[in-house]
């Protein structure tokens, strides 16, 4: 279910490094090294998004995707609702309380109990865009608990955190309806999207 990805490149040595004579050689070693730079410094300041928008990063620490600033816990509020079926799992739901629209980034890292790390995501449910949330709208994740898994434990505790939200606003405690919640570590959950029916599809 879940893909990870790698892709590696190599630039191949050009005959100009090769047989260019050595202060020629040293000059345009340089001007590469220059333009590298410049080129290292705007990847850090802006990098592009998979929905084909641009993503930055503003002094204090939040991200915007074409403008648009990533949600937080200051805008919006969390709710976690038991879904009957399939069994073990959970509906997380993002509404937006605030008078602007705000991106719910990529997806919510969960942490239960006291977990050191936080759930595996499900990346087959990446959607193709950015999830803008308007103000009274919600966004959704679906949690799938425990499988067939190993280490399990029941907690009541749940920490939610919002990648790209700013420092002092990215992380906040979520009731568990019918807590205590049992959990092992097969404990997944989804990409933020639009449709609540992600539970039933996942």
């Amino acid at each position: 279910m879940i893909n990870y990805g790698y892709a590696a490149w190599a630039h191949p040595l050009s005959t100009r490094d090769v047989f260019m004579p050595r202060t020629t050689t040293r000059r345009t070693r340089a001007l590469r090294l220059a333009s590298t730079g410049l080129a290292a410094v705007a990847a850090v300041s802006l990098t592009a998004f998979s929905g084909g928008a641009a993503q930055a990063s503003t002094a204090k620490g939040a991200t915007t995707l074409a403008g648009t600033p990533a949600c937080s816990v200051k805008n919006v509020s969390l709710k976690v609702e038991a879904i009957r079926e399939p069994i073990n799992t959970y509906r997380l739901s993002l509404t937006n309380h605030s008078k602007k629209t705000c991106v719910a980034y990529k997806y919510p890292q969960l942490r239960f109990g006291s977990a050191k790390s936080p759930a595996k995501i499900d990346k087959s449910t990446k959607p193709r865009g950015a999830v803008k949330v308007k103000p009274g709208h919600s966004a959704y994740a679906a949690i799938h608990t425990s499988g067939d898994g190993n280490h399990g434990y029941q907690t009541k505790k749940l920490k939610v955190t919002l990648p790209g939200a700013p420092a002092g606003a990215s992380s906040a405690g979520v009731a568990l309806p019918g807590a205590p919640v049992y959990v092992d570590d097969t404990v997944a959950n989804s990409y933020w999207v639009t449709n609540p029916r992600i539970v039933y599809t996942w």
